[in-house]
């Protein structure tokens, strides 16, 4: 290779990098925690300063030609092949991403080079998590598992035990899912890493709020609020009283839950983190009783979420302005939205969303006394989550149950 092919390369990958770093890309390193159980789905992209959607997609267009460039001109060089994986990733481009993972695999063996095979397994389970495959994921986080601990790499075991409880959480094994975080709780204290032991304490506290003990979870949650406190982990701190206020609202205390989501957007307003702003607000709008306070809360997140040109969050905005015009009775409108979800969710390769999706629309066309089209859409929800191995999860009982009932319904009044 000559001087300036060296120079062109360097050029293209430390461009891209720069564009990362500057918080364009919102790329995650292989060591970065997945969103645990339950867990608000909160991002730390910042976006500096305000910009209309034709910016932002502007801004996205030109990294991606950056990292194309910078591997097309280096294209054994793993790390910008991850970087483009992670740029894919974040964009919902599950299958330009785990192509581009596949090749970070290819090069680390041929490079024979365990750290990068971490990147890879690592990342190509971040995939799977987001497609809903979940064993697809644990498969893939136990590989980068076997290898950080044959390395002797601490905070790699951590993230994957991590990443795995996150997978068992959402599967509905809470145990084992309690048990991974535990055991990255173990790592973090010994290493000393306050910020890492703040995340494991929320994670075990998600746990214990799925459980549906609120006395533990809040328990959790308070030590991680005491730590970020002590941090000035602003970021963090907006999660802890975001978490606080998820479990508030399950204790059946909206007016506190308003209060901790507040706290959360007022935070994440002068953070400038949009995502997170998008997540305040749908929090709002589930605690709101007003309706039109709560469908006003739900189209704030919308539009922030299509500025930011994010399909998942769009999804998660339908389906929550579904549910409410399905709870006021308007049947039409509740399921023009859950379709638009699982428009997105089907691009996005999302099963374990489609599945929720189809339990949704379920619900709609029961209510709607369309029986067979009920029977249709829950006979496809509990199919994914069998595909996805989450059959002992929330989702896949509720689906079971409706079912149940509703073959007991036909037998007794012959529909």
């Amino acid at each position: 290779m000559n001087h300036v092919e060296f120079t062109k390369r360097a050029k293209y990958l430390v461009l891209a990098l720069l564009l990362a770093g500057l918080g364009l890309t919102g790329c995650k390193s292989d060591m970065n925690r997945e969103d645990s159980v339950d867990a608000p789905k909160r991002s730390a992209e910042t976006v500096d300063p305000p910009q209309e959607h034709s910016e932002v997609k502007d801004e996205q267009s030109a990294v991606l030609a950056a990292y194309r460039k910078a591997v097309e001109l280096d294209p054994d060089n793993a790390l910008g092949w991850n970087q483009l994986g992670s740029l894919f990733l974040r964009t919902g481009e599950l299958n330009q991403a785990e192509e581009a993972y596949r090749k970070v695999l290819s090069l680390a063996e041929a490079h024979q080079d365990k750290k990068e095979q971490t990147w890879a397994y690592t990342n190509l389970g971040n995939v799977y998590g987001k497609r809903g495959e979940l064993d697809k994921a644990e498969e893939m986080y136990r590989k980068a598992l076997a290898l950080h601990e044959a390395l002797g790499h601490k905070e790699g075991m951590v993230a994957n035990y991590t990443n795995l409880g996150n997978v068992y959480g959402r599967r509905g094994e809470l145990d084992r899912a309690e048990k991974m975080h535990r055991k990255a709780l173990e790592i973090d204290q010994a290493l000393g890493i306050k910020e890492n032991v703040a995340v494991d304490y929320t994670n075990i506290g998600l746990v214990y709020d799925t459980r549906g003990d609120l006395d533990k979870a809040e328990e959790m949650y308070g030590k991680a609020l005491e730590i970020d406190k002590a941090l000035g982990n602003k970021e963090d701190l907006a999660d802890d009283y975001s978490n606080l206020g998820n479990l508030y609202g399950r204790r059946g205390e909206p007016g506190k839950a308003e209060e901790m989501y507040r706290k959360a957007l007022e935070i994440d307003q002068a953070l400038g983190i949009k995502e997170n702003v998008a997540v305040d607000y749908t929090s709002l709008g589930n605690v709101y009783t007003d309706p039109d306070k709560a469908e006003e809360m739900f189209q704030k997140a919308l539009e922030i979420h299509h500025t930011l040109d994010s399909k998942q969050g769009m999804a998660e905005d339908y389906t929550n302005l579904g549910s409410l015009y399905y709870k006021l009775g308007d049947l039409d409108r509740a399921e023009d939205m859950h379709l638009k979800a699982l428009d997105f969710d089907k691009a996005l390769g999302n099963k374990e969303d489609m599945a929720q999706d189809y339990g949704k629309l379920g619900l709609v066309y029961y209510a709607g006394e369309d029986l067979d089209k009920a029977e249709e859409v829950w006979k496809k929800s509990l199919s994914l989550y069998e595909e996805i191995g989450a059959m002992q999860s929330n989702g896949a009982r509720k689906a079971q149950q409706a079912l149940d009932n509703l073959a007991v319904l036909r037998s007794v009044f012959n529909k």
